[in-house]
């Protein structure tokens, strides 16, 4: 655990992936945060062999190194795509 006030469960997202999710899908976590999902889609995709790649992005630069950290180095290299928005804007019209 991280401590990120949203922090959920791996074994929520391991549940959420192994019912719903397909293999060779890409998963997107626009919320990454602590970074359960990856360590989910890692854990799914040695065990299960569900070939999953996961694109997660993060604004919060504490979270970002801290989730990046968490990860295994398996994770990190193959399968994972973590994104840092340091600013962004809307235009609404």
């Amino acid at each position: 655990m991280v401590g990120q006030p949203y922090e959920k469960p791996i074994q929520l997202h391991e549940w959420v992936l192994l019912k719903y999710a397909k293999q060779g899908q890409t998963i997107i976590d626009t919320h990454f945060g602590s970074g359960s999902i990856a360590l989910a889609v890692d854990k799914v995709n040695n065990l299960d062999k569900m070939n999953q790649h996961l694109t997660a992005l993060e604004i919060d630069p504490y979270y970002y190194q801290k989730s990046i950290n968490r990860l295994p180095a398996s994770a990190r290299v193959s399968r994972v795509l973590i994104l840092l928005f340091k600013s962004f804007s809307f235009c609404v019209e």
